[in-house]
């Protein structure tokens, strides 16, 4: 998995999301992916950190949580199923971040989350996989 390393990437996301208190669970993900890469953390730990971002984050932090979460399944496939779990999530503001990410994803997990979302209760989340077959 390509990165431009740790202290790269986590100085771009203190700049890009403005202040390191803002950013923090953000760069905890930069820092769970890397020990994950140089073989000192895992699948896990990097999950959870990506969970938290995804769930808690602000603008900026989850979208970029997202981008990480799907450089990460390209090489550690296990770890996109925490897409399905966060698209059954009981807030429909993290259903509807889901929905943001759907058509960035491979298939057939794309279709999957589709097919699901778009049986969402929530309109919000519905309408932005609007045109979007499964």
């Amino acid at each position: 998995m390509f990165t431009f390393g740790r202290a790269h990437e986590v100085q771009h996301a203190v700049h890009f999301i403005g202040s390191p208190e803002k950013a923090a669970l953000l760069v905890a993900v930069i820092d769970a992916v890397h020990d994950l890469l140089e073989g000192q953390g895992s699948e896990e730990a990097v999950l959870a950190c990506l969970r938290t971002a995804l769930v808690e984050g602000k603008s900026g932090t989850w979208e970029s949580a997202g981008s990480w979460l799907r450089k990460l399944g390209a090489v550690y496939p296990a770890t996109q199923q925490l897409w399905t779990e966060l698209a059954a999530h009981r807030s429909a503001t993290v259903r509807f971040r889901v929905a943001c990410e759907v058509e960035d994803l491979a298939e057939p997990l794309r279709s999957e989350l589709v097919r699901l979302l778009l049986q969402d209760p929530s309109k919000r989340v519905r309408e932005r996989l609007e045109g979007q077959t499964p």
